[in-house]
């Protein structure tokens, strides 16, 4: 999904592309990342592929390689094919690869009246596909984008033809106008242009020396642009360059995470976290950046008390991503395990599973960054995770419970004697904080109505920024 990649190119030092167009897409998508995304061609092994000595006579010997699937465009070189024959073009097309459209293909060539022009070779080995490229005079991949919106982005094949110093026919798609240069090293055409394919391949078959000279020139941009040296060494380069800038930048000091269990937050809880979050923000000289992290997306709703947060608000990535995280790393997984017993039956044990992935999670981040130096939990259904990332890098945490939390008193007594701070509503707290509200309210249609007995509860603001105060002067 396009949430989930936000995330990891959020998360990664830097992002590789193999493709100028994936990068632009890449960017479009996750805009937030667009300065650390960098273009890195699949490289291949140069010396590995021997030079095709292109034919002065003879049938031109067309070579395509890859799956038999829709975006591939093969139906559409079967029909080039065709009229190739009606002007009386010598040629003989091999077809290497397998798929699901193989009967398809296989019948389209046969109502064609082509099987004599036409091998379809099936699977190969890599050394079987090198002496086919050496024993052909031109590769041709009439890529499209299919009915579902698939297409190639950048097929290593046709890297390896031009190693081959095979002219290249292909079409204007994607990345491939990255690879071929039009009349330099073959020729492009539109997708699913038949008669431009067909227009050429009989180009191609009428001037070898053309042909010849596109397959040299395709083997010198190889060797310029895709030789795996070269690519490498642009990988290793950037490597270089994200170690560089770690080791002469000072990671920034004060960073804040405040921890809340879904955003937007229920209407009720607005005034209180406008207030605590609105203080946290104000407070540069000590806060400069702080973030707020949700654990998941709440219904879409009112929170206008929250629009002068300054700074982003995160996501916990979804569950399967954590639980990957999870088991990648078994060692401290099982460390958090054996906390699980310090909480007693305050916690049950679903929820205690549910907040210690999270918090793994959020320790990496964590030590990765650098650079934070609290973590405050909202809520208490936040507030394990909080005590968990604390166990994990020592980063000094703070929480608040509200009253009837799904903590119990022994989970909020273990946890209490950790925090820097706490604010507790079952105790005589100065901070006050009010009942979690429980009230259902009746919904008929786009009207919401208050059940009898509900009334306005009174603006704690002053309590808060007294209470975050003391809190940050520490």
């Amino acid at each position: 999904s396009d949430d989930l990649l936000r995330e990891l190119c959020r998360e990664a030092e830097f992002v590789v592309g193999v493709s100028d167009f994936s990068c632009d897409l890449l960017r479009k998508t996750c805009p937030d990342s667009a300065a650390k995304i960098t273009r890195v061609y699949n490289g291949i092994a140069m010396e590995q592929f021997p030079t095709a000595p292109i034919e002065e006579f003879g049938p031109l010997r067309i070579i395509s390689i890859g799956r038999l699937i829709e975006f591939k465009g093969f139906q559409h070189l079967i029909v080039a094919c065709q009229k190739l024959v009606k002007r009386g073009i010598d040629f003989h097309w091999t077809l290497v690869g397998e798929g699901p459209l193989r009967e398809t293909l296989e019948q389209q060539v046969a109502a064609a009246g082509l099987k004599p022009h036409v091998t379809f070779a099936g699977v190969q080995s890599q050394e079987s596909v090198k002496r086919l490229l050496v024993n052909s005079d031109v590769f041709c991949l009439p890529c499209i984008v299919d009915s579902k919106g698939a297409s190639d982005i950048l097929p290593t094949v046709i890297t390896e033809s031009m190693a081959c110093s095979l002219p290249v026919v292909s079409t204007h798609l994607v990345g491939v106008p990255e690879m071929v240069v039009p009349e330099g090293t073959g020729l492009l055409v539109e997708p699913k242009d038949e008669t431009a394919l067909a227009d050429a391949l009989a180009r191609l078959a009428n001037d070898r020396e053309l042909a010849r000279r596109f397959g040299k020139a395709g083997r010198a941009r190889a060797e310029e642009v895709f030789e795996l040296r070269e690519t490498s060494r642009q990988l290793a380069a950037k490597f270089d360059q994200i170690l560089a800038e770690k080791d002469h930048t000072k990671p920034e000091s004060g960073d804040w995470i405040a921890l809340i269990d879904t955003w937007p937050p229920e209407p009720t809880d607005d005034t209180r976290l406008a207030d605590e979050i609105a203080w946290l923000a104000t407070q540069q000289g000590q806060v400069p950046h702080p973030t707020l992290l949700s654990a998941r997306a709440g219904r879409s709703g009112d929170a206008a008390g929250l629009t002068d947060w300054p700074e982003k608000i995160d996501f916990f990535p979804d569950a399967l991503v954590l639980e990957a995280e999870w088991q990648a790393h078994p060692d401290r997984a099982a460390e958090v395990l054996k906390w699980r017993d310090e909480l007693g039956s305050g916690i049950d044990t679903e929820s205690f599973l549910v907040q210690a992935r999270r918090a793994l999670h959020l320790a990496r981040l964590i030590e990765k960054r650098g650079h934070f130096s609290h973590l405050h939990a909202t809520r208490a259904d936040v507030a394990v995770t909080a005590w968990i990332v604390h166990r994990l890098t020592n980063i000094p945490f703070s929480f608040a419970t509200e009253a009837s939390s799904q903590l119990g008193t022994s989970a909020i007594d273990r946890l209490s004697a950790d925090a820097v701070k706490v604010s507790r509503a079952d105790t005589d707290d100065p901070l006050q904080l009010r009942p979690a509200d429980r009230t259902r309210r009746l919904v008929i249609g786009s009207l919401k109505m208050k059940l009898p007995g509900e009334k306005s509860l009174p603006n704690k603001s002053e309590i808060f920024r007294s209470f975050y105060g003391s809190l940050l002067s520490r």
